[in-house]
């Protein structure tokens, strides 16, 4: 089965794994050349913060623009814009610029998602569904922990990575748009309120929104942490990567140990560890020693559990109908906390120095875990019948990837 999926859908996966791996060697790439820079801690946090802008604002119009000129146009517009971006950051090292540049880079990412997954889609059936969606989310991880490492090919101070992230950028454009697949239609969901969102699963907003704070920071800003701590290029691609590989391998654990108990004592649990591994980096010495980076690994994936183990929490207690435009909701929600995580981490950071960093995360979390013991204590919980499977997301779900997974499990 598996061997019949890769076979017919090979362009479509290399043109994933090629973008991901140029948009992980981005991410991690701005912010060490920012403090290369010399930018001021607190600048850096505001751009970083802008990409995830742009990236709110293209989940919000580009279902629209593919709606008006189809697929295949759109992602060309979008790649190739989006390959400008970068050379663009690499040409004018100006904050302002910097900023109106991230936005727009984070709207073509945005597209470009929603146009891969919508295909992805339209090819996949009932019975192939969840494994295509397996394999998908494998490749996005899989991506930037490989772009991570192609930090080393050039230095970071010249234009050279910027350029290759361009190439990748572009070299991921010619599988879609050589397809001879038509793209498929993409129907807007009807919006969920998020007042009455929140009146639903009030556990699963404030865990969508602080575990979006929580990951993107590690995303903006960890690449800057390092840098200030001393790391040397090939560090600090090791240091993101482990980041990125713990948020791909703890989840899957978790959510299976969420299933089988009240899934917002599994919640909690990630937020307290969270809070304390991220207290050890107060005593352990940074470096490349089998302490620290085990510390790097485990924190990463329990900080990219909560997002996950809170969108099934949230599933939990609405009802089929509501479920896909509850999720879409809930990607917003995990947008803006992510739009805040860098300006908030770089205060700390400003303020205690870099030490602060992984500290301020946990202290998010911390503040997380109280609100979910105040939810176990004032609500019922529900039974474990009634609980829906839990399903590993993306670090960066659209709503065409979370409709894949509840279509598998509404059959």
């Amino acid at each position: 089965m598996i061997r019949d999926i890769l076979r017919s859908n090979w362009p479509l996966f290399f043109g994933i794994l090629v973008l991901m791996i140029g948009n992980g060697l981005q991410g991690t790439l701005l912010g060490l050349r920012a403090d290369i820079e010399n930018f001021d801690t607190w600048v850096t946090g505001v751009l970083m913060s802008c990409y995830y802008v742009g990236f709110l604002g293209g989940f919000m119009y580009a279902p629209g623009l593919i709606s008006s000129v189809g697929h295949i146009r759109v992602f060309a517009a979008l790649a190739s814009l989006a390959s400008t971006t970068i050379l663009l950051h690499g040409l004018f090292l100006q904050p302002v610029l910097w900023a109106f540049i991230r936005i727009t880079s984070g709207f073509c990412y945005a597209g470009l998602f929603i146009v891969v997954e919508s295909w992805l889609n339209k090819s996949a059936n009932n019975s192939a569904r969840g494994m295509i969606m397996s394999f998908y989310t494998f490749l996005t991880y899989g991506g930037m922990v490989m772009g991570q490492f192609m930090l080393n090919i050039a230095s970071p101070s010249g234009i050279s990575l910027f350029a290759l992230t361009s190439i990748l950028v572009s070299v991921a454009l010619l599988p879609v748009a050589l397809s001879r697949q038509s793209g498929p239609e993409i129907e807007e969901a009807e919006p969920l309120p998020f007042k009455k969102l929140f009146s639903i699963s009030p556990l699963g907003v404030v865990g969508t929104l602080f575990s979006g704070i929580g990951a993107g920071t590690l995303l903006a800003m960890g690449a800057v942490y390092a840098s200030q701590s001393g790391f040397n290029v090939a560090e600090i691609s090791i240091i993101m990567a482990l980041l990125i590989a713990g948020g791909a391998a703890i989840p899957i654990m978790l959510g299976f140990v969420s299933d089988y108990l009240d899934r917002r004592h599994v919640i909690v649990a990630a937020c307290l560890c969270v809070f304390f591994v991220s207290s050890g980096f107060l005593v352990v010495e940074p470096g490349i020693n089998i302490v620290f980076l085990t510390l790097v690994f485990v924190l990463g994936g329990f900080v990219f559990s909560i997002y996950p183990l809170s969108v099934a929490h949230a599933n939990d207690h609405l009802t089929p109908r509501q479920i896909l435009p509850a999720s879409s909701g809930m990607i917003l929600i995990n947008g803006i906390g992510a739009c805040f995580g860098p300006l908030y981490a770089a205060v700390f950071m400003g303020v205690f120095g870099e030490v602060a960093f992984f500290p301020a995360i946990g202290l998010v979390l911390l503040i997380m875990a109280v609100f979910g013991l105040y939810r176990i204590i004032t609500s019922p919980s529900v039974p474990l019948d009634d609980q829906g499977e839990y399903s590993t997301v993306p670090l960066r779900p659209t709503q065409v990837a979370l409709q894949q997974i509840l279509e598998e499990e509404s059959t």
